[in-house]
């Protein structure tokens, strides 16, 4: 049986549909092709202003085997990496990094447009490669929904595991989608590193990010906050699809859950 996967998109933020197709193929066999058909919609979790919004950032997997199965995946699977599900991974064995990881690198190649885009964040980082780098991923109060205590950690909760590991060599890595909390992080530690062009609210109550209309390049952009986050050496950071995905990107990154 040789499969050809068409990946669908759900409503979820990019690294939800991402984590969903690599999820997914972690338990298929004989995959020879997969085609991305995730649309981009005007509103909603996953507001990308383009037509499809995967083939920008990835190829289409195609082994060139001729295949006499075909399976279109929408929705989940298999649920064990998102949402409170999540909790379980990040407390327990790490073993799902290294599987994951593999089904990664197997089935996910960038497209030229994103490996530029990766290549300049890698000779960033070859600047500071001599700096401890921690990641720090702040969400929106409105993913609250998905934490173990249904509520998002505190900025004190952030400072506490950063004041553990912060040295006068360390350098902060912000992914952070709201202004007044990427301004405490950037005051009150220095260097930090982020980008500027994501997509952000004014504060972490405001509508979710996700439901700001973007294009392709904003999409790049959230697959390269989760890239920079994997290159770190420590990671904080609460339930979230972008967390998931940081850690099997690097299976040995350092993880500081916080819940």
């Amino acid at each position: 049986m040789h499969k050809h996967i068409i990946v669908k998109q759900h409503e979820g933020g990019f690294f939800s549909n991402f984590n969903k197709a690599i999820s997914f193929l972690e338990k298929s066999n004989n995959v020879e092709k997969i085609t991305w058909d995730l649309r981009g919609q005007m509103f909603g979790a996953f507001a990308f202003d383009c037509d499809e919004v995967f083939s920008h950032l990835f190829l289409p997997y195609n082994t060139q085997r001729e295949c006499n199965q075909e399976e279109v995946l929408e929705e989940y699977i298999d649920q064990r990496y998102t949402g409170k599900n999540a909790h379980n991974c990040y407390t327990g064995s790490h073993d799902w990094r290294h599987s994951l990881n593999r089904v990664y690198y197997k089935y996910i190649t960038p497209t030229e447009f994103l490996r530029n885009k990766i290549k300049q964040v890698d000779e960033l980082f070859e600047q500071i490669q001599d700096k401890q780098k921690i990641g720090i991923l702040k969400r929106n109060d409105l993913l609250k929904c998905e934490q173990q205590q249904n509520k998002m950690p505190e900025l004190s909760l952030y400072e506490d595991e950063i004041n553990k590991i912060y040295t006068k060599n360390s350098a902060l890595i912000l992914s952070v989608d709201n202004t007044s909390d990427l301004n405490f992080f950037k005051n009150k530690y220095k260097p930090t590193i982020y980008s500027p062009i994501i997509r952000r609210t004014n504060v972490a109550t405001d509508m979710e990010p996700h439901f700001t209309p973007g294009t392709h390049i904003d999409a790049a952009t959230i697959f390269l906050d989760v890239y920079m986050l994997s290159k770190c050496n420590y990671f904080i950071h609460p339930v979230s699809n972008m967390a998931t995905a940081a850690l099997y990107f690097n299976p040995e990154l350092k993880s500081k859950y916080i819940f």
